[in-house]
């Protein structure tokens, strides 16, 4: 009895998240441009979760383990290139807790004002909300209020309004696929971790040997990108030339599990595959040491 028990708890303890975080920024369906397409408006929510490791990934795939949510309403101004948080929403999160709401806001410039309007909470919001102990009564109540209601932020005097009426010659956003994909990559898609908020050392703070792993394991995506702004840049020389020494350790494991395939063709294009696509990343990363100057 005594070593089911330890096996089970050994599996449990297996069966938690992944040490590395992964970051996701989602946007409003709708994209608002101003009349002079010098500026737009949207909803960002970022996300920092860990992946489920062990038997936590069966039988659906797991659930992850959310370390950070923040959702704001944001206008970015392209001349200047500057992305501004103008209004938090992290205080309707208890109502709700997931996406959907936050993408189907409608958005609409109106002289010096930008208007929007947050889908109003349903029954089923407001009841889930009640039944969770942490989310005090009245703080859902003020969020069902807020929502229900539409708002406009005053680019000149900054402030956050609640509206009575509006313009009866307003134009809400509309959905624009290829507008959207066109700001992402132009100019959201650039924006430094920093300008939205996440700052890791803050958030969810690792050690100097965890941050190296995603380098030399080639964990791409936000987070990487977070590492290379705000972590990379205090390496010193015996750092970086053990990032660069694990990395060629990598390689060579990559090389030799794709020589010594004997899963069949199919198998092995894919170690191929793989182990070319890791010296194109190994030269880009000293490429990008380089342009950091810290390497010579």
């Amino acid at each position: 009895m005594k070593n089911l028990i330890l096996i089970f708890v050994i599996l449990f303890f297996s069966a938690c998240s992944s040490k590395y975080i992964n970051i996701k920024t989602q946007y409003s369906k709708d994209i608002a441009m101003n009349k002079n397409n010098s500026a737009f408006t949207f909803i960002a929510i970022n996300k920092i979760y860990r992946r489920p490791t062990g038997i936590a990934t069966f039988p659906d795939g797991g659930k992850s383990t959310q370390e950070y949510f923040d959702v704001a309403v944001y206008y970015y101004d392209i001349k200047n290139k500057k992305l501004n948080r103008i209004v938090d929403l992290n205080n309707l999160t208890q109502l709700f807790p997931k996406d959907s709401a936050y993408f189907l806001t409608k958005f609409a410039f109106y002289n010096s004002m930008i208007y929007y309007k947050i889908p109003s909470a349903t029954e089923y919001n407001i009841r889930e909300a009640k039944k969770k102990r942490s989310n005090p009564k009245g703080e859902i109540d003020k969020a069902v209020e807020y929502v229900s209601k539409i708002h406009a932020y005053n680019l000149t005097s900054k402030e956050n309004l609640e509206l009575v009426s509006l313009p009866s010659d307003i134009k809400w956003s509309e959905y624009n696929y290829e507008q959207k994909k066109k700001l992402k990559n132009s100019y959201l898609n650039k924006v430094p971790m920093s300008d939205w908020n996440i700052i890791l050392k803050n958030i969810y703070p690792q050690s100097k040997r965890i941050y190296m792993e995603y380098i030399i394991q080639a964990r791409k995506g936000s987070a990487l990108e977070a590492i290379y702004e705000q972590i990379a840049p205090s390496f010193n020389r015996e750092d970086i030339q053990y990032i660069l020494k694990e990395m060629e350790d990598y390689k060579q494991d990559l090389y030799n599990e794709y020589k010594t395939n004997s899963d069949g063709p199919y198998r092995e294009s894919l170690k191929r595959e793989r182990y070319e696509n890791y010296v194109k990343y190994m030269k880009n990363t000293k490429n990008r040491f380089l342009k950091m100057n810290l390497i010579e």
